[in-house]
């Protein structure tokens, strides 16, 4: 699926990857946040796929863009609060690429870990 945009030049075509690739660059360089949570299914996925970035789920509409991700979080962290300064990080990355686009980012926390393993 992918994200269409028009200008007076044509059509520009955004795949629904590069908004997870953004997505997982944000999250990559996040104070408390550990690693994305694979499900069974991501995993099953992976092995066809290794570059996938399957857990981030898109969902691209004509005005709008809708992104879950799970993630698991560092131990000691307040949990509503790191995922309130990650949405608006999100949010905010997102903007400067599509701003044009409404944006609705869902955390899901799914598990937590201890610094240095689990």
């Amino acid at each position: 699926m992918m994200k269409e945009l028009s200008t007076a030049l044509g059509n520009i075509r955004i795949h629904k990857d590069v908004v997870r690739s953004i997505v997982f660059q944000v999250l990559k360089d996040f104070e408390g946040i550990k690693r994305l949570h694979y499900s069974l299914g991501d995993r099953i996925l992976k092995i066809f796929k290794p570059s996938g970035i399957f857990p981030v789920k898109v969902r691209l509409d004509k005005d709008s863009i809708r992104i879950r991700v799970p993630v698991v979080v560092s131990l000691n962290q307040d949990l509503a609060e790191l995922a309130v300064s990650f949405q608006e990080k999100v949010g905010n990355v997102l903007k400067e690429h599509f701003e044009s686009a409404s944006f609705q980012v869902d955390i899901d926390i799914r598990g937590v870990e201890k610094e240095g393993g689990r």
